[in-house]
């Protein structure tokens, strides 16, 4: 189970033998996000290192993409890419998704996979500070984050 805006979601049916289900992935889910206009999107992040990071399905969990991209060092996820604290699907035209990192906020309005390519956001204001939390607000266009 997580929450979302005062709703409780449960992911059900996933594929235990999918990356993002396995109890052999030995990673730390470190959030969960649902798109607010379409309950079927869903993303997942794992803030380990030397692990794949970002995961994306479009049927409810049934089946997921790894969409780390260029948040990764390696293909594997192996390497000194950041670790991934925080992910937000971002309900636009086009979707925005972000993702809170140890160097900094990310985003993209395209995932292509591994291909996903993410971009810094406020590298001159918000720089490389570690976002462990992001909030947004679609019906304002407000996008909060917390960092230590």
């Amino acid at each position: 189970f997580f929450f979302k805006q005062k709703t409780a979601y449960e992911i059900r049916n996933c594929d235990w033998s999918s990356d993002v289900c396995s109890s052999d992935l030995n990673a730390y889910t470190s959030s969960v996000s649902t798109n607010d206009l379409n309950n079927n999107e869903v993303m997942v992040s794992f803030s380990n290192f030397n692990k794949k990071s970002i995961f994306h399905s479009t049927d409810a969990g049934a089946t997921w993409v790894d969409v780390s991209g260029n948040l990764e060092e390696n293909p594997d996820g192996t390497g000194n890419g950041p670790a991934v604290y925080w992910v937000e699907i971002y309900p636009s035209t086009p979707t925005i998704y972000l993702a809170g990192t140890s160097a900094g906020l990310f985003s993209t309005s395209e995932l292509n996979g591994e291909s996903t390519v993410w971009q810094m956001e406020g590298a001159s204001t918000i720089g490389n500070a570690v976002i462990n939390m992001i909030a947004s607000r679609p019906f304002d266009g407000k996008i909060g984050r917390a960092h230590v």
